[in-house]
């Protein structure tokens, strides 16, 4: 019989075994020789593959790793101490981590490439070892107490000119042993202070807080690194926030301070509502700028505003347009008589009530605009010690009041605020429209109108008011970021000539425009175009008024 010849593989097979056989006592012992750390294996970045006693190998990792740490947070260097945290670094652990190369195929690729001379593959292995995390949380959280800090919110910087103005600046220290914060001491207020001309606003800056998660993690990465000692924490960031009018109303009385003359602001954001104001409550005289409530009263009292076809509707639109347009007192006063059966007396005490129903306790109006001085009507404003503006008897205000019913006008044209509110029934938002349609009418363009940039073609409607010692203005501004309302009054008798006054509130409206154009570059919403106002129905023109942003036809 003949004899069957085993397969090739075979003989594959049983010389590879025969090969292993023979190989595996070198194996053996070469992993013998690579314990306890093999060649290519660091810890932590340093190459200990020559060092065989466990004790060596600890007599080198152990000095670093007890050495402090370097903390940052952002400028500030801290130390820590790896006692204070329990850090113990585990060296059995760590050389037993390094041991898991002499097994597997990671050993056979450190053997091969041993045997034939390639380059070894470096693998690392991180330092082993234990901490008590509380007591790094809690010194995190320590150091999380002491330095992190709030957003600071956007700020003024004051000219040169006006530093002289400012009292000095209080001492502020701290009791911590890290931080103080340096006095500055600017100079005492000069007995006549030099008037602010203007505000540079500063962006807020963020705050910064410790992120105490994040940060264990760097801290626990560093104490075990024998080569990067220092860590920055990990901070959270709280971004500034948005220019607010809370801002404009502290910085409003370091302006009026440094004025000639008592001055009253009163500005409201109809974006938002919100508002800022330095003695809006004070009681000042009304003057012209009364013919506003007078204005709204009317309307009330027609059925349909300035209807066509209407010759008392239209009667009353001539008489608002010659009140306001042309700033005729008596068209003003002939009003009032209309409203009360042709006495001006009684339609006072009409505009008067209608006033006070919309909250406006500090207004009146006594006799009319031309009328001879009567006892002044006592409020809770014109009774206050101070400040006394000596202000007309006749016809009285506050900038808050008649700020906030210029504000309420527009808001009724959208439907909405006190007037529609108060009476829905009687004054609309086409009523509404028509009121403000006739103070377009008002061609003045000195005191807030003129502090505007590019003033001559800004959509502005307003009233102003001049008297021997008082000058005023309410005026309705489509600002940077949208519709806004400023009423200013100024009071000194004696300083408030005509150039002293409109200068004053030149720099004021062009101030308080500036802040809505610094909330607008800090990213505040911005409202679309302003409103275009048509001649009412019954509108009968009695001249031609210059064009305006607001009444861009003249009409």
């Amino acid at each position: 019989m003949r004899r069957r010849v085993p397969p090739l593989r075979y003989w594959y097979f049983t010389i590879s075994v025969l090969v292993l056989l023979a190989l595996f006592p070198l194996y053996t012992n070469y992993k013998q020789m690579a314990a306890p750390i093999p060649p290519g294996v660091h810890i932590d970045g340093v190459d200990l593959s020559r060092l065989k006693d466990p004790a060596e190998i600890q007599a080198v990792l152990e000095p670093p790793l007890t050495q402090p740490l370097g903390v940052r947070f952002q400028q500030t260097m801290l130390v820590l101490k790896p006692e204070e945290v329990g850090f113990t670094p585990d060296f059995s652990a760590t050389i037993a981590s390094a041991g898991r190369y002499l097994e597997g195929f990671d050993f056979v690729d450190i053997a091969v490439r041993e045997a034939i001379g390639l380059p070894q593959q470096t693998r690392n292995v991180p330092i082993q070892a234990t901490l008590d995390e509380a007591r790094l949380r809690t010194w995190l959280q320590q150091v999380s107490n002491q330095f992190d800090y709030p957003p600071r919110p956007p700020r003024v910087r004051l000219p040169e000119s006006a530093i002289a103005a400012v009292a000095a600046t209080p001492v502020v220290t701290t009791t911590d042993s890290i931080t103080a914060t340096a006095a500055l001491t600017l100079p005492a207020p000069t007995p006549t202070p030099v008037p602010i001309r203007e505000l540079a606003w500063i962006p807020g800056e963020p705050g910064y807080q410790v992120d105490i998660d994040a940060s264990a993690a760097l801290v626990r990465a560093g104490l075990a690194s024998l080569h990067e000692r220092t860590v920055d924490l990990a901070l959270a960031a709280e971004s500034p926030p948005p220019p607010a009018m809370a801002d404009l109303a502290e910085q409003l009385p370091r302006v009026l301070d440094t004025f000639p003359a008592f001055s009253g602001v009163y500005v409201r954001d109809l974006q938002s509502g919100d508002e800022a104001q330095v003695d809006g409550d004070a009681t000042f005289s009304g003057m012209t700028t009364l013919k506003l409530p007078l204005a709204v009263a009317a309307m009330a009292r027609l059925p349909a505003g300035i209807a066509s076809g209407d010759a008392e509707a239209e009667q009353v639109g001539e008489w608002l347009d010659r009140a306001i347009g042309q700033g005729d007192d008596a068209a003003a006063d002939q009003l009032l008589g209309w409203l009360a059966g042709g006495d001006p007396a009684a339609g006072a005490r009409t505009v008067t009530a209608f006033m006070q129903q919309l909250g406006m306790e500090n207004s009146y109006i006594q006799g009319g605009f031309t009328a001879a001085p009567l006892p002044v009507i006592p409020t809770t404003a014109n009774q206050r010690e101070k400040p006394n503006t000596r202000a007309d008897p006749n016809i009285q205000t506050t900038p808050g009041e008649i700020g906030r019913l210029l504000a309420s006008v527009y808001e009724c044209t959208q439907d909405t605020g006190p007037l529609r509110t108060t009476f829905p029934e009687t004054v609309t938002p086409e009523e509404c429209s028509q009121v403000l349609f006739y103070f377009t009418h008002n061609e003045l363009r000195d005191f807030l109108w003129r502090g505007l940039p590019e003033w001559d073609d800004k959509w502005v409607i307003h009233q102003q008011g001049l008297s021997l010692w008082q000058h005023g203005d309410v005026a309705l501004i489509w600002g940077p970021t949208g519709p806004y309302v400023v009423s200013v009054f100024l009071f000194n008798p004696g300083l408030v000539y005509w150039d002293v006054a409109n200068g004053a509130g030149v720099d004021l409206s062009r101030m308080i425009w500036e802040f809505f154009d610094f909330r607008r570059a800090e990213g505040a919403p911005v409202a679309g175009d302003p409103p275009q106002f048509a001649p009412p129905p019954g509108y009968k023109q009695i001249d031609t008024y210059f064009p305006s942003g607001a009444n861009p036809k003249g009409k």
